[in-house]
């Protein structure tokens, strides 16, 4: 099972939330073009896996536009096309996720995906600043283990609750985010607590319900995983030749 915890797409163009400079004008097509190639080379690598993408607050940023702004344009669709088909303005039909087998789950908050009924997955909404923080405040709230995304750094947490059936803990963990940390990305100051990571969990289905979750920090493009140096490489061209055969140029 392959689950994206949201925010993939950031979506400057549909907020009200702050002022939007010339530079964020015209992007969304790009990305949801770069996006919609990473998820599919996701599911060529990945042929196989059930892939999850849970909606996180900056994809319900196109919906919550429109309504705002475009109400005539929400929820229209293709013409004769069934029940459950994605609105033609959203964020699983832009991606053609029905195409590439992924189950998008929404709307942000509400979307969760249940591993066991001791741990699930979610965007989160939960945010607190000092490090550690949010993971922390999370467990306050929750009785079962959590895997969370939203707030862009890698946190991991554990809490021993106590009941008439014995002992029993919890463990809430942030992975970290796989966006860029220099620059292009909208911030709220200039330096954010943010890190860059993802996460291997695994877990049992059935029985008493384990799990073992391993944060993989990535630093510098590089990150160690099963005692090798596993280095990111840049993409962009790779990129830029799959849209070249696909816009028909030689």
């Amino acid at each position: 099972v392959v689950i994206l915890l949201g925010d993939h797409l950031y979506l400057p163009e549909w907020t009200d939330k702050f002022i939007r400079s010339p530079d964020f004008f015209y992007t969304t097509q790009p990305a949801i073009d770069e996006l919609g190639w990473l998820l599919t080379q996701l599911r060529r690598i990945c042929p196989k896996a059930e892939i999850v993408y849970l909606e996180g607050n900056h994809e319900a940023r196109l919906s919550n536009y429109v309504a705002m702004h475009l109400g005539a344009a929400y929820g229209l669709k293709t013409a004769n096309m069934p029940d459950g088909t994605p609105p033609a303005l959203s964020v699983p039909n832009l991606l053609g996720l029905k195409g590439l087998g992924i189950k998008y789950l929404a709307p942000y908050p509400d979307g969760e995906h249940w591993l066991n009924s001791n741990l699930s997955a979610g965007h989160g909404e939960t945010v607190r600043s000092g490090s550690g923080e949010t993971v922390k405040a999370i467990l306050h709230e929750l009785r079962h283990s959590y895997i969370c995304g939203h707030i862009h750094r890698c946190e991991m947490a554990s809490e021993t609750r106590y009941t008439r059936h014995g002992a029993r803990t919890y463990v809430c963990i942030s992975p970290g985010t796989i966006a860029r940390l220099d620059g292009p990305i909208p911030k709220a100051k200039k330096r954010m607590n943010w890190s860059q990571g993802c996460a291997k969990v695994e877990y049992e289905p059935d029985g008493m319900e384990f799990f073992r979750a391993e944060p993989i920090p990535i630093w510098d493009g590089r990150a160690i995983y099963d005692g090798t140096i596993v280095c990111g490489e840049d993409y962009i061209n790779e990129f830029r030749r799959a849209k070249k055969l696909r816009d028909g140029a030689k």
